[in-house]
């Protein structure tokens, strides 16, 4: 449901800019990007579009939560239907980042979560998809792997055959002060005449103190009072 109404919401592509914000795709390994869209941080922004080597992507979209709250910094990108018909096998990178963000800090911990899903309706024998989900304390655009100070392990995702699935991978965050970036960096190869949708979100997670902890803290402080009152 939240994969629908964020990518019928997404379908126009604003004017790119020098924005927080900002999709983009690569054909050749990650040396030059073509944007897709871009957006204020905290935005979110779509696009229909055929990449340069012949995948179509329908209502590709993103978005974020810039700068953050106490307890959760994402961002999540999606499509609806991602089609190879070119007629050959292609690969393409997509990276989506947004800057500024301000919260959750660490210390004392927080975490930072990489998340693929998605289904694939036509597979391929050369199919491949892969992450990684990046922080960099210097507030770079998209600065990911490069520049990183924070960089999940690699996932990967089965989409040779037709089903669903997920997989999600962690890496602690010891240290970390806003402003600063996250960025989602997205690797694809598709068989000609596959055909899938996938989501990706990445999210740093403050520490919540857990309900028992919260509790031992509930009776120390009536343990205080209790004192207290007996010294009074």
């Amino acid at each position: 449901m939240r994969t629908l109404l964020l990518a019928s919401a997404l379908v126009a592509l604003p004017a790119i800019a020098h924005a927080g914000l900002l999709a983009q795709y690569s054909t050749d390994g990650g040396a030059t990007f073509t944007p897709i869209c871009s957006d204020a941080s905290g935005g979110s922004c779509g696009s229909t579009f055929t990449s340069s080597n012949g995948l179509a992507f329908l209502a590709f979209g993103a978005t974020s939560n810039s700068p953050g709250t106490a307890t959760s910094a994402n961002l999540f990108s999606t499509t609806l239907r991602l089609a190879n018909n070119s007629g050959a096998t292609q690969s393409l990178i997509l990276s989506i980042g947004d800057t500024d963000f301000a919260a959750p800090v660490a210390p004392p911990t927080a975490t930072l979560l990489n998340n693929i899903a998605g289904t694939v309706i036509v597979g391929g024998a050369a199919n491949a998809l892969s992450s990684i989900a990046c922080i960099d304390a210097q507030n770079g655009q998209n600065a990911c792997p490069t520049g990183a100070e924070y960089t999940t392990p690699v996932i990967n995702a089965a989409i040779t055959a037709p089903g669903a699935g997920s997989n999600t991978t962690t890496t602690p965050v010891t240290a970390l002060a806003g402003p600063f970036s996250l960025t989602e960096y997205i690797t694809l190869t598709l068989s000609n005449g596959a055909l899938l949708n996938y989501t990706s979100s990445s999210d740093i997670v403050g520490v919540v103190p857990e309900p028992a902890s919260l509790a031992l803290l509930g009776m120390g402080l009536l343990g205080i009072a209790a004192v207290r009152r007996r010294t009074q």
